[in-house]
């Protein structure tokens, strides 16, 4: 092997070890000299982490994009987002090694295609597909399924891949709207109320859930969530993953919800 190759397989090698031995130590450390509330992590740690967890640590790749960690105050899940016009692709992966993903195509402002499926290490938990067309959805998978198309907007999305929604609610615009939102997980429908407000080029929506939560979303004016919070849980905020692109987008806009 010539030196040339051997370097280009190595140093790869050695940036894989070097982020597993900061994931290691993020979680081998006592309880007490961990103290993983948000603010005592830097956000080289907090990086080299989620690059641990999302390159190196999963049995299947994941949509490559935009990268946003949701805190509880601590590290609990990772989201990945890759957007088209036509498509959106996401990712949501968890520390137990559960890993959601769906991928989906739109036209003309309906969810014509979905692909979701979820694994832990090499198994499979769920996999279905679904299709729309004259007016039926159909869901393919562990058992195949025709579901008659609600009269208001919709989408097939499962809970914590708010993504997926992002071409319901900038189809939208300013003002308030009910949507329907079919859950694979629990095989039902969902109906929840989104408001939206235009404001110094990013949408910010309220999100009402059907137990009454709220769910406060902000997106940059090129379609991006960069950050959603709950009324019921103040420990629990989805944001940009630190020393990424978005976090910008982020410092820019996080006080708008402030008025």
């Amino acid at each position: 092997m010539s030196d040339e190759r051997q370097g280009r397989e190595i140093v790869p090698r050695i940036v894989a070890l070097a982020a597993l031995v900061v994931l290691a130590a993020c979680h081998s450390a006592p309880p007490a000299a961990v103290a993983p509330a948000q603010e005592e992590l830097s956000p080289e740690v907090i990086h080299a982490r989620a690059i641990a967890i999302l390159s190196y640590g999963l049995a299947r790749p994941i949509p490559a994009g935009d990268t946003f960690v949701t805190w509880t105050p601590k590290p609990a899940w990772y989201t990945t987002v890759s957007r088209t016009d036509s498509t959106v692709a996401s990712s949501l992966v968890s520390l137990d090694g559960i890993v959601r993903t769906a991928e989906a195509v739109w036209q003309e402002g309906l969810q014509r295609e979905v692909s979701i499926r979820w694994t832990q290490n090499t198994h499979t938990l769920m996999e279905l597909n679904g299709r729309f067309e004259a007016g039926v959805i159909h869901i393919s998978g562990v058992r195949d399924t025709a579901l008659q198309a609600p009269s208001l907007p919709w989408a097939v999305a499962d809970y914590g891949m708010e993504d997926q929604l992002l071409p319901l609610i900038q189809a939208a615009g300013a003002g308030t709207r009910r949507l329907a939102i079919y859950r694979p997980s629990p095989s039902k429908w969902d109906t929840i109320t989104i408001a939206c407000t235009r404001t110094r080029g990013a949408t910010l929506a309220t999100e009402t859930e059907p137990d009454g939560e709220h769910l406060f979303w902000t997106i940059t004016a090129d379609g991006a969530l960069v950050t959603l919070t709950r009324d019921r849980d103040r420990d629990f905020e989805r944001r940009p993953l630190d020393l990424t692109a978005r976090v910008a987008d982020y410092v820019r806009l996080r006080e708008l919800w402030a008025h």
